[in-house]
């Protein structure tokens, strides 16, 4: 199923995914909020329209699940052996802050593990892909793709933490700081 995926055709969607958030980007745009509080914007509403309705055309066997687009439940998505996972804009309040630090995110799941992976961050013109057994790469402004290396970072007594800014609250905090006393080195 993995080899029947053309990538290059899933970093094109991700490109008009990000084409059509920059335009709104560059203008004035109203916020709404989706049931949860989060924000949503008119940029991911539309993004999600071109990464869904162009995966369908490609592949339309394989469902999609998408933070954009009504729940599926469970009990429905737990019988998928592959399906899409989208992000159509990761990192709203980013993009409504205006910093420029959001991405489209497109993956392919096999089971429970990711196979295939599509990253773009539009206002930088960074493209990210990888795809099980090819390996990572990187694409900067339409330069030629470069593979990236492969590193094994881990060590059992080492603890690396990432947390995204505008979602470090209290909670967060407690969490890492209780990782913290789990690891000689953080």
């Amino acid at each position: 199923m993995i080899e029947n995926i053309d990538i290059q055709k899933i970093n094109s969607i991700a490109k008009k995914a990000g084409d059509r958030i920059i335009r709104i980007y560059q203008q004035d745009f109203e916020i709404g909020f989706k049931n949860d509080n989060s924000p949503l914007t008119k940029a991911d509403i539309q993004s999600n329209e071109i990464i869904v309705n162009n995966l369908k055309s490609l592949y339309p066997d394989i469902p999609i699940l998408s933070e954009e687009n009504k729940e599926i439940p469970y009990k429905i998505r737990k019988n998928w052996e592959y399906f899409w996972l989208i992000d159509p804009l990761d990192g709203t309040k980013e993009f409504i802050k205006k910093n420029g630090e959001f991405t489209v995110n497109i993956s392919l799941i096999y089971k429970d593990a990711p196979v295939l992976g599509v990253i773009y961050a539009p206002a930088l013109e960074l493209l990210y892909y990888a795809r099980k057994g090819d390996g990572g790469f990187k694409i900067e402004k339409n330069k030629s793709p470069l593979k990236l290396p492969i590193y094994n970072y881990y060590k059992a007594d080492t603890l690396k933490v990432i947390v995204s800014k505008s979602h470090y609250n209290q909670e967060t905090k407690d969490f890492v700081n209780n990782l913290k006393n789990q690891y000689k080195k953080y």
